[in-house]
């Protein structure tokens, strides 16, 4: 039997103290909502059920973005009593601060690796919606417009989940595909009628909603224009796709229809890879605001027939609201913390290589921490943080069994700990 000496552990701590700074406590993992409307803004910590900020101004009163690291949200602003013209709003979620942006951009899509941010350029907003313009590209280097469409010919804009291709839906129908790394066109796709659509994690293939004679949604192979799967006809007035998960394989999808008296809106889960409905999201005309990292909750905004609304969450498995918080009627904005990394290491003598990566749809991390036991599940060694880098190399670490887990952290909240991994030296 191994000797176990956990006072010569001690001198792998040491080591990497001389390079790092301890952390004195690991939050739970968590979401934060910001909602925004008539009556100002407030930012909610979902963890913890309290209210990180708020604000008398409204900063995203048509819709928000959350960037990859759940750090900034950038809304557009309508005119009203304290603005004259409408703005274009950045605000840093963990403060409340917020600046303007040129008022010619509307955000539609955040990069999932970067802090960019897409949309359109070029007109005034008009009914609560931009005049059809350029995609553009909004990071801190500034704006960067792209080709695509002919000009203010562009309805709206759409990511594949990897970041590496922006599509832009023309007025003509026609969808083309944009390498986001230099802009150039690299295939397209004709789909007269269609309303909304959404990538895959890819970029290869596209679910599409559109509204013929009777609804359908279609996912459709970008390079052949093959239908890869249909649900239609659905039996309803009008579809829509309001929201995909992160990894690609959950969406929801929105359902209009005109029961006496007054219309209804209804979200539905679709699971992408088997193409079958789930449950129908329980709550009054839901509009979705973002589904979860781990596939598991949707959070909306809920409008009843009078008065003013609420914000919730779904459980996608039942399709029942979990929790609520009444008296808002505004647009939502959700940033989420990573999910929990995958861990591997190497030993070779008494180096010790350790690296991980994110899952499939993770937000982005900003730092990670790693803790260090003797025991399994332990950080009775320390806990210490990473940086941005998702690998550390220890040179000469002291003999001995190690219990090791990697958390990523960004300013949501902390992942849920990776695989541990035992670490044995000579």
């Amino acid at each position: 039997m191994r000797e176990r000496v956990p006072f010569r552990n001690r001198g792998l701590v040491e080591w990497l103290l001389a390079f790092m700074v301890l952390v004195a406590a690991v939050p739970a993992s968590g979401q934060q909502v910001m909602v925004s409307g008539s009556t100002g803004t407030t930012l909610f910590d979902l963890s913890t059920g309290t209210t990180r900020w708020a604000s008398p101004e409204n900063l995203a009163f048509y819709g928000a973005q959350v960037s990859a690291d759940g750090r900034f949200a950038v809304g557009v602003e309508l005119p009203g009593p304290t603005i004259d013209i409408r703005e274009v709003r950045v605000t840093d979620l963990a403060t409340g601060i917020h600046v303007d942006v040129p008022a010619s951009f509307e955000p539609r899509a955040a990069h999932p690796t970067s802090l960019a941010f897409y949309g359109l350029s070029g007109g005034p907003l008009s009914f609560g919606y931009m005049q059809r313009g350029t995609p553009a590209r909004l990071d801190l280097g500034g704006l960067t417009l792209y080709g695509g469409c002919p000009p203010l010919q562009t309805i709206t804009v759409e990511l594949s989940g990897d970041g590496a291709r922006l599509f832009a839906l023309c007025a003509s129908g026609l969808i083309v595909v944009i390498d986001t790394a230099t802009g150039t066109a690299t295939d397209t796709l004709l789909y007269v009628g269609s309303a909304t659509f959404k990538s895959n994690y890819d970029g290869t293939s596209l679910l599409i909603a559109w509204n013929p004679a009777m609804p359908t949604v279609d996912l459709v192979d970008i390079a052949t224009s093959t239908l890869l799967a249909s649900t239609g006809p659905i039996s309803s007035y009008g579809v829509a796709i309001g929201h995909i998960s992160p990894d690609r394989r959950l969406a929801i999808i929105d359902l209009l229809s005109f029961p006496v008296p007054l219309p209804h809106h209804q979200s539905v889960v679709l699971d992408v890879g088997t193409f079958t409905f789930g449950p129908t999201l329980a709550g009054i005309d839901v509009r979705i605001a973002s589904i979860s990292p781990d596939n598991r909750t949707a959070y909306s905004s809920s409008f009843p027939r009078f008065g003013p609304g609420s914000i919730q969450t779904n459980d996608l498995t039942s399709g029942a609201v979990t929790a609520s918080a009444g008296n808002f009627t505004g647009m939502l904005a959700v940033s989420h913390s990573p999910l929990p990394p995958v861990a591997t290491a190497t030993v070779s003598g008494t180096r010790v290589d350790l690296s991980w990566t994110a899952p499939r749809g993770s937000p982005m991390a900003t730092d990670y921490a790693l803790e260090i036991g003797n025991r399994p599940g332990s950080s009775n060694l320390g806990t210490v943080t990473l940086g941005s880098q998702p690998s550390l190399s220890v040179p000469a670490v002291p003999g001995g069994r190690y219990y090791v887990r990697v958390r990523a952290r960004n300013v949501a909240g902390v992942s849920e700990p990776s695989n541990e991994l035992v670490v044995d030296v000579p």
